[in-house]
């Protein structure tokens, strides 16, 4: 009978002990799979900080390139217009006068 009990109490032992291995494999499992969360979520933020990074570049590199067609543009239209002014003044001296008359002040 003695050994029976004796069986008996080793395979209680044996479960116990596979009991408290398999919460350490958890736990160690746990642990594990958080590390690899934080790690993830360190790269994603870390690719995210990088992305937004070249995108602002890229944006300033567009933007500057309006920002050049438009004053490339602006000096055309006054280069083309250049010439005009002086007509356009006489002419509008010469429409003041006629409206409002010479006057000396």
């Amino acid at each position: 009978m003695s050994k029976i009990k004796d069986t008996e109490s080793e395979a209680k032992r044996v479960i116990e002990e596979a009991r408290k291995e398999a919460r350490r494999i958890i736990s160690e499992a746990r642990a594990k799979a958080e590390k690899m969360l934080e790690e993830a979520n360190q790269r994603a933020r870390s690719e995210y900080r990088e992305a937004i990074n070249r995108i602002e570049k890229e944006a300033e590199i567009a933007s500057q390139k309006i920002v050049e067609k438009s004053v490339a543009e602006s000096r055309k239209f006054i280069d083309k217009h250049r010439s005009i002014v002086p007509e356009i003044a006489v002419w509008l001296t010469e429409e003041v006068m006629a409206k409002y008359g010479h006057s000396r002040a």
